[in-house]
């Protein structure tokens, strides 16, 4: 005669214990996706403004626009912008630096991302991880 094993509601069981585990790690790994991009897009607008700033000097509201518009994938209003006082390194009248090759242009764009799981967050500190993203360039003359 055999017997037959009755596991009534075993698998149910470990399927309810292990189900929400699986989903953070794998929410987890969604936002570690999504802070990735936003770090490269950050830096990519930062050598953007600072491309742009090296070819158009003295134009900082130029700068910044051409940031804006390289910010794929974020919202361009939630950008902050440091552009230092002596961002061009030049003379007061914004005329080619002396020596020659000695001015850079230096961005640096700030934006804190929000991740949809809220223990990444809190185990960096807060509601949200702020992204920083500088470059320097040299002035062309």
């Amino acid at each position: 005669m055999r017997f037959r094993r009755q596991f009534s509601g075993q698998d149910l069981v470990e399927y309810a214990l292990l189900l929400p585990l699986m989903l953070i790690m794998i929410m987890g790994i969604f936002d570690l996706g999504r802070i990735t991009f936003t770090y490269s897009t950050i830096v990519n607008i930062s050598r953007e403004g600072a491309r742009y700033g090296v070819v158009h000097q003295c134009d900082t509201p130029g700068v910044i626009a051409a940031a804006k518009d390289k910010a794929i994938g974020i919202d361009p209003n939630y950008l902050n912008f440091n552009l230092p006082a002596d961002m061009w390194n030049t003379w007061p009248d914004c005329s080619p630096p002396d020596p020659p090759g000695s001015g850079t242009v230096k961005v640096s764009v700030t934006f804190n991302f929000v991740p949809l799981t809220p223990f990444i967050a809190d185990i960096l500190g807060g509601s949200s991880i702020p992204l920083n993203g500088t470059t320097t360039m040299y002035l062309e003359l």
